[in-house]
């Protein structure tokens, strides 16, 4: 995938994440974080790593690249908890608008999300989403 597009609101503690570069350090821009993108017969599952540029961006991005494949599932982190602090990073009202945004999008049947969403966050977002969202879990096996 080319490049992910910043439709909606990124993660607002990116401005803590620094790169190498020539010059010592760089803010990361995450430039090089990527997705997978994987269609079977029964829809498109889309995997991530932490969405560091945000969850909602990484299923624009997909949809507009592939128009003709229907989402069913997205794998992967949703970058709302604060690796220093282990809170929750994000505003609970911007959790609860990912959780809503998600749960509406009715080709979304699935989310499986993994450590760097948080637990506080998790909880937010299930309340939000009910049975549509699940933690990963070592030795997690889903179909599409």
């Amino acid at each position: 995938m080319p490049e992910i597009a910043a439709k909606c609101k990124t993660p607002k503690d990116m401005g803590m994440f620094y790169r190498k570069s020539a010059t010592g350090s760089e803010k990361d821009d995450f430039c090089h974080e990527m997705l997978l993108v994987i269609e079977e017969g029964n829809g498109t599952t889309v995997f991530t790593g932490c969405s560091h540029k945000g969850i909602l961006n990484f299923v624009s991005s997909s949809e507009a690249q592939f128009p003709q494949m229907d989402i069913r599932t997205i794998v992967g982190g949703l970058h709302m908890m604060n690796p220093a602090t282990k809170r929750l990073s994000e505003s609970k009202t911007d959790v609860r608008l990912v959780g809503s945004m998600l749960f509406k999008n009715d080709k979304v049947t699935k989310l499986y999300t993994g450590h760097c969403t948080g637990e506080m966050a998790y909880s937010m977002l299930k309340l939000e989403m009910s049975e549509k969202l699940e933690p990963i879990m070592v030795g997690l096996q889903f179909a599409v």
